[in-house]
């Protein structure tokens, strides 16, 4: 993958996409319980994803492709868009994340509060890409930062600090 690749966006698309963003992107952290003997009982995952709705599959598909990265689209019906059916690109990868959206969202500014979610995310994304994060207790310290801090309008479903310290040392 070409580490300048963020040198090669033209600025319309970039201030376009980082508005879109700002109004239909997400920066996910997910805190999640760890199958299968491993030493720690959480898993940390950082993700990017922007949803629209299915009639605008192409947009997503040209984002994809401007991005250079590899998509999942998904086409599902969705309760929180009134049960229309929505396809997302959703970028995990941790290559794709340090060095395309990470870049991007730096060289291209986000003007609404998900700025600030960027910046609570990009930290989380780094510290997990340079292997900072290594015990529960790392994950416990992101939990706490990402459930007073983060993502505000974010989901319901979302494990508290204290109910994933009690999964961890309960």
């Amino acid at each position: 993958m070409k580490k300048n690749l963020i040198n090669t966006f033209d600025d319309a698309f970039g201030f376009w996409f980082a508005g879109l963003t700002d109004g239909e992107g997400s920066f996910v952290i997910t805190i999640q319980k760890q199958k299968g003997g491993f030493k720690r009982k959480l898993q940390l995952l950082t993700e990017f994803t922007i949803g629209l709705s299915e009639p605008d599959k192409e947009t997503i598909d040209y984002i994809s492709e401007k991005l250079v990265v590899c998509k999942k689209t998904i086409s599902k019906i969705d309760k929180r868009y009134a049960g229309k059916r929505m396809c997302c690109l959703k970028i995990t990868k941790k290559e794709h994340i340090k060095n395309i959206i990470i870049p991007f969202f730096e060289k291209y500014k986000l003007r609404s509060s998900k700025r600030k979610d960027f910046e609570i995310w990009k930290n989380v994304a780094m510290k997990l890409i340079n292997g900072e994060i290594k015990t529960d207790d790392d994950i416990l310290e992101i939990a706490k930062i990402r459930n007073e801090n983060f993502n505000k309008g974010g989901s319901v479903r979302r494990k508290t600090y204290e109910q994933l310290f009690e999964f961890v040392y309960g």
